[in-house]
């Protein structure tokens, strides 16, 4: 009779924690819903003010060798040739990157013939 109530004691324990649980992750989402929004929002002035902040470093940099004499299309054509070479590195890095995004233990797992 003991381990009978041990076992009703345990499921029922069991129970109220997979509810609590439960509980939990949606009251996250409900936090995760309201804040969501405000984050993308966040996170877009934070993008502009970069792109403005860089613009303002790039414009400085045209300005800066503009004053020691040299033309203002060869200015440009440096503040371009540093935006590719920085894109160059930048897409180097998203494609070493991108390689272990391809999830092959999963792959492998569905084509393996346990799995048919």
């Amino acid at each position: 009779m003991a381990i009978l109530e041990e076992l009703k004691r345990l499921s029922k324990t069991s129970i109220e924690l997979v509810t609590g649980i439960s509980r939990l992750a949606k009251l996250e989402l409900q936090l995760a819903e309201k804040s969501l929004p405000t984050l993308g929002v966040l996170a877009f002035l934070f993008i502009v003010l970069i792109t403005s902040i860089w613009l303002c470093v790039i414009a400085l940099l045209i300005l800066y060798l503009t004053s020691f004499g040299v033309h203002v299309w060869v200015s440009l054509l440096g503040a371009i040739t540093v935006h590719v070479l920085l894109a160059v590195i930048v897409g180097l890095f998203l494609m070493k990157h991108a390689r272990h995004l391809s999830f092959s233990a999963t792959r492998k797992h569905f084509k393996s013939p346990l799995n048919s």
